[in-house]
C-alpha cells in the first residue's frame, strides 16, 4: 500500500516545485516525516491515506502554534481528505475550510452520507438530494463494503465535514446548478445548519509555454480540427494488461484518430521505473496498424460518470463491469467512441461540451460566477479577521 504514497507524493512534489518557480506569493513548509500506517488485510487506499493524513494532524498543530506566534492566520483551508484536521482549527478558534477537488455533488454525497447510512441500504436505489434515483454502482468504490474499515472512516469524516466554517469547490455554477442548489437550500444536511459553498472552478493548473511543442502537439496539429479522442485517466491511473488489451482492441475497431495517456502499475507504483514498453502492454501489431491514427501515451470516478452523462450531458455512457475491477469490453468501447464522433447523440454531446467549456472560461473571467465566488470567500476571510 505504501506505493499508493510514491505515486501520490510523486505527483504533489512536481506540482509544488512548479509554484515554487512560478513567483507566486506562496510559500510551503515541509512537515516532519512519519511512519505510514502498517498495512492490513484488504486494506484500501483510502484507508491508508486517511491514517498516514491523521498521523500528520500533531505536526500541523505545531505548524498552526509557529505562525500564530508572529502573524494572525485568517483561516485554515484543508482537502477533503484531510477533514479531520478541522479539530486543530476549532483549538485555536480559526475558520476551518474544507476545499472539494472533485465537485458539488460529492460534496452532497459526503454531507448526506450520515443521513444515507440511517435510512436506506445501497444495495437498492440510492437517492440524495444532489442524484436522485442513482444505481448503486455509480457510488464511490468506499460505499461498496460497509464493512471496511475505509467506510467507516470516511462515514466518520462526513460528520466531521459538517463542522467547517464553508466548502471551496472545484465547479461552477453553470455546470452544476442542480447540486448548487440542494447544497444551498440545506438539502443535503437536513439536520443541521448548511455552511457556505463557494464554487470556484474550473480550476485548471496551467504550465508554462514551451518553445519547442511536444510531439503529441505537433501530430494533433496535424490532425483534422475535433477528430481526436483523448483518453487519460489521471497521474495514478492505471490498468492491468487485460483492460489494456479491452481498450485497444476497441480503439483500433473504432476507426478513429486517438491520443492515449497509457500507464502501467509498475510505472504508478514504482519510485523509479522505466518507461512504458508499448510492445509488451498493448497487442501484437497494434502500434504498425493504428500508427497514422493514434499515439499511446485512473474514488469517485463512478459517480462523475453519471453526473457528466445523466444530469450535465456531455458524455456518453460505458457499461462498467465492477465486479471484474471496473472493466469495459472492447466492443463497448469500440461502440461508445463510434457514436460520440460519427452519431446523432454524440454531435449533440460534443454540442453540450463545448457550451460548458465557454460557460466554464466565463466563469473564472472578471465578473464570472466563479470569481465573484473566490472574491467573497476573500473577503469573509479578511472579515473574520477584523473580528478577531
Amino acid at each position: 500500500m505504501q506505493h499508493h504514497f510514491h505515486a501520490w507524493a510523486g505527483a504533489s512534489t512536481s506540482y509544488v516545485n512548479s509554484i515554487i518557480s512560478s513567483g507566486l506569493d506562496i510559500h510551503f513548509e515541509d512537515l516532519p516525516k512519519v511512519e505510514p500506517p502498517p498495512y492490513k488485510e484488504n486494506m484500501k487506499g483510502d484507508t491508508f491515506m486517511c491514517l498516514l493524513i491523521e498521523a500528520h494532524k500533531a505536526h500541523v498543530r505545531d505548524a498552526v502554534t509557529r505562525h500564530l506566534a508572529t502573524s494572525t492566520v485568517a483561516a485554515l483551508v484543508f482537502d477533503f481528505m484531510c477533514a479531520s484536521m478541522l479539530d486543530v482549527a476549532k483549538e485555536f478558534n480559526v475558520p476551518g475550510y474544507i476545499y472539494i477537488p472533485s465537485n458539488a455533488s460529492f460534496l452532497g454525497l459526503m454531507l448526506y452520507l450520515p443521513t444515507l447510512h440511517a435510512k436506506e441500504d445501497v444495495n437498492n436505489v440510492v437517492d440524495i438530494p444532489v442524484l436522485r434515483s442513482a444505481p448503486p454502482s455509480s457510488m464511490p468504490e468506499f460505499m461498496m463494503d460497509q464493512n471496511n474499515e475505509a467506510y467507516t472512516i470516511l462515514l466518520n469524516y462526513s460528520h466531521k465535514m459538517r463542522e467547517a466554517t464553508g466548502f471551496i469547490v472545484n465547479t461552477f455554477v453553470e455546470l452544476e446548478k442542480k447540486a448548487l442548489k440542494a447544497l444551498e437550500t440545506g438539502q443535503c444536511l437536513p439536520d443541521h445548519p448548511m455552511a457556505a459553498v463557494f464554487s470556484v472552478g474550473p480550476l485548471v493548473a496551467v504550465g508554462k509555454e514551451s518553445l519547442e511543442k511536444h510531439e503529441c502537439i505537433r501530430w494533433l496539429d496535424a490532425q483534422p480540427a475535433k477528430s481526436v479522442v483523448f483518453l487519460c485517466f489521471g497521474s495514478v491511473g492505471c490498468f492491468s494488461k487485460e483492460v489494456v488489451k479491452e481498450m485497444a482492441l476497441g480503439l483500433e475497431r473504432s476507426g478513429q484518430r486517438f491520443l492515449w495517456a497509457l500507464r502501467t502499475p509498475s510505472q504508478v507504483f514504482q519510485v523509479n521505473h522505466k518507461e512504458v514498453d508499448l510492445d509488451e502492454e498493448l497487442p501484437e501489431g497494434f502500434l504498425e496498424r493504428t500508427r497514422e491514427r493514434g499515439l499511446p501515451l485512473y474514488a469517485e470516478q463512478h459517480m462523475n460518470a453519471l453526473m457528466v452523462v445523466r444530469e450535465i450531458g456531455v458524455a456518453l455512457e460505458l457499461k462498467v463491469d465492477r465486479k471484474k475491477g471496473g472493466l469495459v469490453r472492447s466492443e463497448e468501447l469500440e461502440n461508445v467512441v463510434r457514436c460520440l464522433m460519427e452519431g446523432e447523440e454524440g454531435r449533440k454531446v460534443r454540442e453540450r461540451a463545448e457550451e460548458m467549456k465557454v460557460d466554464g472560461r466565463m466563469a473564472m473571467e472578471e465578473g464570472g460566477s466563479s470569481c465573484a465566488a473566490l472574491e467573497f470567500f476573500v473577503h469573509q476571510c479578511m472579515e473574520g479577521i477584523s473580528l478577531i
